[in-house]
């Protein structure tokens, strides 16, 4: 089977900080608008066609742009979640040793969509504010991303178009990265042990992605108070997250343009 080039060193972690943090760079240049959606929240639309090669050729971009890790993890662990479920981190270091953002935090809120979700990845940066992306998912598998919005600190919210996105930027870099190391097999459970976050005190699984070179390591509850995966600590070789606060009462941060759907 033809393989592509090897994918830029970049793993789960560092999109999930980078794309949360540097929501102020320039997006990718705006497609066409999608139509606005049915006023009575009925069923997504299917997903939108992803590039013309062949199949075989063909890299998933990961279950909700790789922030949860890759698909197989999320088979493994159970996604849990519903409107108002939250978890927040504190990243502990970052590639090239620059401050870190001082809260990074995932959200699953409303309006409820029949048939999807709205998850939101936020990091804040103090006096800066707060930014980040709100996805629009449907399931949990390959390809469930169907809108991305996001926003800058102190910038109001922008629609970016999905077929952009996977073309360029951390999502891409995730397709290729993610999607290969899945095709190839190289997630592994690394048995159980117990982690001290600043949350608590858990017994979890540990699994580990090999991506390329690199290395991103998951330490997974199955404690249900943990939402989404049940991750209580994520880190590579850039940096890591602990989890130190969960709840159940999340309000949406960033508005869906009105021009949206």
């Amino acid at each position: 089977m033809h393989r592509r080039a090897p994918p830029p060193k970049k793993t789960v972690l560092v999109l999930a900080l980078a794309g949360a943090a540097a929501t102020g760079a320039a997006a990718p240049a705006p497609a066409a608008q999608k139509p606005a959606a049915p006023a009575d929240n009925s069923d997504l639309p299917a997903a939108v066609p992803r590039g013309t090669p062949a199949e075989s050729d063909r890299m998933p971009l990961p279950p909700f742009g790789g922030m949860f890790g890759p698909v197989e993890l999320i088979r493994q662990t159970g996604f849990r979640g519903q409107v108002g479920s939250y978890i927040e981190y504190r990243p502990l270091q970052t590639a090239g040793g620059g401050a870190p953002a001082g809260t990074v935090r995932f959200q699953q809120v409303g309006p409820e969509v029949r048939g999807g979700r709205w998850i939101e990845m936020l990091a804040g940066f103090g006096s800066s504010g707060m930014g980040g992306t709100r996805f629009l998912t449907r399931g949990d598998g390959d390809n469930n991303v169907e809108r991305v919005v996001i926003m800058a600190p102190g910038l109001a919210p922008m629609e970016v178009p999905l077929e952009s996105v996977e073309a360029s930027g951390p999502m891409a870099a995730a397709r290729a990265q993610v999607g290969e190391a899945t095709r190839m097999g190289d997630l592994r459970r690394e048995g159980r042990e117990t982690v001290v976050v600043p949350l608590g005190k858990f017994a979890v699984e540990k699994w580990v992605l090999l991506a390329g070179k690199d290395r991103v390591e998951f330490w997974v509850t199955s404690d249900p108070s943990v939402p989404f995966i049940g991750a209580v600590k994520i880190r590579n070789i850039d940096g890591v997250l602990e989890a130190t606060r969960v709840g159940k009462d999340a309000q949406a941060a960033i508005p869906v343009p009105a021009t949206g759907r």
